[in-house]
């Protein structure tokens, strides 16, 4: 698989065209807002013609997910994606009817809140912050949405086909350490874990384009791939900033042979500080402090502590640290060690930066936890390919 990671992998051809386009729709139109709307404007043919085009977003997933499948032959690949892609459609019902048709927030349905929200993070308005730094999966959809002139469909496109790479990168990545029937167990217990995950939730667009790009950090690193690690802590902090976590996970999950590993690793984090300091002097202006990180303050730290969040995050991840210490003998040292990172680490982080009761931001941990429950539940031994 190392050869197939570096010749038809996440590194060239369809994967990196819908990587560069994905960025490039993400970026314009919020960096460039008057270029962008001339060009929309000026964009030829209707909507609905617009809308038969954006499928072709969902359908270069899948095509993906042929690719990555990690199956030999034509009739075991379609079997993965049609897998993944069921699972992808059943997901998205799941947050169609428990959150789109929802009301989060008392008197504001959902769908109405995200239409507002969406337009506040393009235009980087102040006043829509912390989302408003997160703005490249709105500044996806906004592009879309433009063309089609339907927010909801527009949405719908962007979820469905990264919620279905999200999956497929679950299942790529769980492969490294666990038989293929057991990866795809682990993609269905993520499946679970996701359901309970999204109570808490209105349905803010940074995921799954977040999730996905913790994901791919995770791949990089057990493959060793700086370059491609370093693109995706790079424009991954732009879905969610808490993505920079993955930077430690590198440093103790990856032999550091020579010093210029080290002096790239440093240069990489100057580089996403950097990136972290520009977005929020852009939108808060130059004079922000603690309360315009991630929008909570001090004193909301202890609220935070004292808020309903347990059972919500044990059933979306504590629970699943039983099978995780019943495998913990026979497990793969990369996946401890990113377990021991990312548990502690996310939880400080969303302590002081964000919101316990969200548990979906937990969601990370919870991907390399249901690995550990596969292994346990599924692998008599270590069947993945680091395994040898």
């Amino acid at each position: 698989m190392e050869k197939q990671f570096a010749r038809a992998g996440l590194s060239w051809g369809p994967e990196l065209a819908l990587a560069v386009l994905t960025v490039c729709m993400g970026f314009f139109p919020v960096l460039f807002p008057a270029a962008a709307q001339g060009m929309f404007r000026a964009a030829p043919g209707s909507p609905a013609l617009y809308k038969l085009l954006a499928l072709l977003f969902p359908l270069w997933a899948l095509y993906v997910g042929y690719r990555q499948s990690g199956e030999e032959g034509f009739a075991a690949r379609l079997r993965i994606v049609l897998f993944l892609a069921v699972f992808t459609g059943i997901q998205e019902w799941i947050h169609y009817l428990n959150v789109d048709l929802g009301s989060y927030f008392p008197g504001v349905p959902n769908l109405e809140w995200q239409y507002r929200l969406h337009h506040g993070v393009v235009n980087l308005a102040s006043e829509a912050a912390p989302h408003s730094y997160r703005f490249l999966p709105n500044g996806f959809v906004l592009c879309l949405e433009a063309l089609t002139r339907d927010f909801f469909f527009a949405k719908t496109i962007y979820r469905v086909s990264f919620d279905y790479l999200l999956l497929l990168a679950i299942y790529r990545y769980a492969q490294r350490f666990v038989s293929s029937p057991a990866a795809l167990v682990a993609v269905l217990s993520y499946l679970v874990v996701f359901t309970v995950s999204i109570t808490s939730y209105a349905g803010q667009l940074t995921d799954p384009l977040s999730h996905l790009s913790f994901v791919l950090a995770m791949l990089s690193i057990s493959y060793e791939r700086f370059w491609f690690f370093a693109s995706t802590l790079v424009f991954g902090l732009f879905a969610k900033e808490s993505v920079l976590i993955m930077g430690l996970c590198w440093l103790v999950c990856v032999p550091h042979r020579n010093m210029y590993a080290m002096i790239r690793l440093v240069l990489l984090g100057a580089v996403c500080f950097g990136l972290v300091v520009w977005v929020r002097a852009a939108v808060a202006g130059p004079g922000f402090g603690y309360g315009n990180i991630s929008g909570i303050t001090p004193a909301d730290i202890l609220i935070n502590l004292k808020s309903n969040w347990f059972w919500q995050w044990f059933f979306s991840c504590g629970i699943l640290l039983v099978p995780a210490a019943l495998a913990w003998r026979r497990a793969q040292g990369e996946l401890k060690r990113m377990l021991l990172v990312l548990l502690p680490g996310l939880f400080v982080a969303h302590l002081l930066l964000s919101w316990l009761v969200e548990t979906r931001n937990f969601i990370p941990c919870s991907i390399v936890l249901v690995i550990f429950a596969a292994q346990y539940f599924c692998d008599a031994g270590s069947a993945g390919e680091t395994a040898a």
